[in-house]
């Protein structure tokens, strides 16, 4: 599903147009990422939790050609864990 199709079927659920979902959406999406920035991780209970921790930075061997190190800086990783009961809707 794009986000152009849950703003489609939210505005049919909800009876409120379609222009002021897409905010909406919008201004959910942009927090989210901004928590996520900031290091903070964020919960909508129910649904499931956004974190972004960081992955220490490793030096793997180059496996296909020469061997030699290959260094991977510090980063951060977006992820996500549904709740218990998304989970097992899915299932």
């Amino acid at each position: 599903m794009t986000k152009g199709e849950l703003i489609e079927r939210m505005a049919g659920e909800c009876g409120v147009s379609r222009q002021t979902l897409h905010t909406v959406v919008d201004s959910l999406l942009a927090n989210i990422a901004a928590a996520l920035a900031r290091g903070d991780s964020l919960t909508v209970q129910g649904f499931g939790t956004f974190a972004a921790p960081q992955r220490p930075g490793r030096e793997p061997r180059h496996q296909v050609r020469t061997g030699a190190p290959v260094r991977i800086p510090v980063r951060r990783a977006i992820t996500f864990q549904p709740s218990a009961t998304d989970e097992q809707a899915v299932q």
